[in-house]
């Protein structure tokens, strides 16, 4: 008797394997010190007594998160010799993308626009965002070198 296997493609074989890596990587994070970045970050813009400050807290994590993905994806170039600058480099558009979705998305639930004013607060948003990205390349090194990936 013939044993019937499944047929998958390469593209949904990778899909797979990617979300694997990355429920991998996620057990590594922690709410509560999402929650508490986000706090020590945005408190001089978002107190947490400020009435929208659970929505903006949920859209920072999730951004933290995509961005600790990011850096933890593009840790394989790390490994092969490259600095962690130059491999910043190669994630520039998608970080950009991270940071004006972050500030556009504070301002929007603060009621401001984009102005002047709030320029501390687009770097704020830009470190917020380089932080993240750099924890989850570490963590991808660290799991590409103990070969945990």
């Amino acid at each position: 008797m013939r044993s019937l296997s499944v047929v998958t493609t390469f593209q949904e074989r990778k899909r797979q394997k990617r979300l694997q890596y990355e429920k991998k990587l996620l057990r590594e994070l922690s709410l509560k010190v999402l929650q508490e970045h986000v706090k020590e970050q945005f408190n001089p813009y978002v107190h947490p007594t400020y009435v929208y400050y659970l929505a903006i807290e949920d859209g920072c994590i999730d951004v933290a998160i995509e961005s600790y993905l990011l850096g933890a994806s593009f840790s394989r170039f790390g490994h092969f010799g490259e600095s962690v600058n130059e491999v910043k480099e190669r994630s520039y558009q998608e970080m950009s993308g991270y940071i004006d979705y972050l500030y556009d998305f504070i301002n929007t639930w603060l009621g401001k626009t984009r102005d002047m004013s709030t320029e501390d607060l687009y770097f704020t948003c830009e470190s917020y965002i380089n932080y993240w990205w750099e924890k989850g390349f570490l963590e991808g090194l660290k799991k590409i070198r103990l070969r945990l990936h």
